[in-house]
């Protein structure tokens, strides 16, 4: 037994249903909309990569945080003949695997984001203004020299690159000090 089709929100991409909602929307597009459809339906696809962008930094986070723990546990308690030794190369390298793979898929839904936001900001013109209104204010009170390169990428950027960035050097020294007989 399905749903009543007035439960079943109108998407143009395909989906039967909008992750996380059971419930219709009043501004879904109906078939006869044109026009809006087409701009709902890029707003709606917008929220949708916000979702998967959010969910993929949440399980990496979580992931990385365990892996982290066992990665340490395992170099601090491996000295050169130490049985935990094998498993303390294979966390690491396990855990710089995973960075770069997340590196790579997170900046990547970062890339599609800001596709999406710019036909976002075309078909929806307050929206424009508001974001310039926005970057305006934040030039305004970047700093002169130090942390400049803060106020040049987005928070989504810093977010995908810097903590994967941050994460690789983790591993990299993790896996030096598991490989060369730790601390």
């Amino acid at each position: 037994m399905g749903r009543p089709a007035e439960y079943i929100p109108r998407m143009s991409t395909g989906s039967p249903h909008r992750p996380g909602s059971g419930k219709a929307r009043a501004d879904a597009p109906t078939a006869g909309d044109g026009a809006d459809a087409s701009r709902d339906a890029i707003w709606e696809y917008r929220w949708y990569e916000e979702q998967i962008y959010s969910n993929r930094l949440s399980y990496y986070m979580l992931a990385q945080s365990f892996l982290v723990v066992a990665a340490v546990t395992a170099t601090v308690s491996s000295v050169p003949e130490s049985r935990w030794r094998p498993a303390a190369l294979a966390v690491d390298a396990i855990g710089l695997a995973l960075t770069v793979l997340f590196w790579y898929v997170l900046t990547e839904n970062v890339r599609m984001l800001n596709l999406l936001k710019g036909d976002v900001e075309r078909r929806y013109p307050s929206i424009a203004t508001l974001r310039a209104d926005q970057m305006k204010e934040r030039m305004a009170r970047r700093p002169r020299r130090l942390f400049r390169l803060f106020w040049v990428l987005s928070p989504s950027m810093w977010l995908s690159a810097g903590v994967s960035l941050l994460l690789g050097a983790l591993w990299i020294v993790l896996l030096a000090l598991a490989a060369f007989g730790g601390f």
